[in-house]
C-alpha cells in the first residue's frame, strides 16, 4: 500500500465519523431546542464536530499533496 492509498482511505474513514458526528451534532442542537438535552451537552458534540472537520480537511489536503 502506499502512502497515497493509504491517506485517501484514512480520508475516507475520518469524513464518514464526520458525518456520523455532524448528524449526532444537528440531533444534540434539536433536543436543545426542545429542552430535552441541556443545553451544557452542546459545548462537547461542538468541540467534536469541528475536530472531525479539521481532521477531514487535514486528511484531504494530505491525500493531495502525494505523488
Amino acid at each position: 500500500m502506499t502512502l497515497k492509498n493509504a491517506s485517501v482511505l484514512t480520508l475516507i474513514g475520518t469524513f464518514m465519523v464526520t458525518i456520523l458526528v455532524g448528524v449526532n451534532f444537528f440531533n444534540t442542537i434539536l433536543g436543545v431546542s426542545r429542552d430535552i438535552v441541556p443545553p451544557m451537552a452542546l459545548l462537547p458534540c461542538f468541540v467534536y464536530f469541528f475536530t472531525g472537520v479539521a481532521m477531514t480537511a487535514f486528511f484531504w489536503i494530505f491525500s493531495r499533496r502525494q505523488d
